[in-house]
């Protein structure tokens, strides 16, 4: 009787051990499956690290060209407040001229009449955007 009670405890052992060691290749193949995601997961969080990196430094580019364009913006600015003002000036210069011509003429040599309605009309000559100076074709006579 103590031989067979031996013996059932045996068989136990060798099935609790037949059980242990399936779990444990169960366990080690679901270390495996989790050690393949894990690996796959580390792969994927390193690209994603180059990728910051690499959207970090384009956007560092793209500040550097956005102040390089405001930069150009405002010297493009600067230089058509520049040609604005000479042009007022040069406009300005070329009015006074005709004014001081139309005032200054007397008697028979008046080319341009000094009377306030051809001022108008010559002032809105010099009041186009595009002023344009032709040598005349006759002699200026000098009074």
């Amino acid at each position: 009787m103590e031989m067979e009670k031996k013996t059932k405890i045996i068989k136990d052992l060798q099935q609790e051990n037949k059980s242990l060691k399936n779990k444990l290749l169960s366990g080690n193949k679901l270390c495996d499956i989790h050690a393949e995601e894990s690996k796959k997961i580390q792969a994927q969080l390193k690209e994603l690290r180059y990728g910051k990196k690499d959207l970090i430094f384009k956007g560092q580019q793209l500040m550097d060209l956005e102040n390089k364009l405001k930069v150009a913006k405002d010297e493009l600015e600067k230089a058509a407040l520049d040609k604005e003002s000479q042009l007022k000036a040069l406009k300005d210069t070329v009015h006074i001229c005709f004014s001081s011509v139309l005032h200054s003429q007397t008697g028979s040599l008046h080319r341009f009449p000094a009377t306030p309605t051809n001022l108008l009309r010559y002032s809105a000559l010099v009041n186009n955007s595009r002023v344009t100076f032709q040598q005349p074709h006759a002699k200026v006579l000098t009074p």
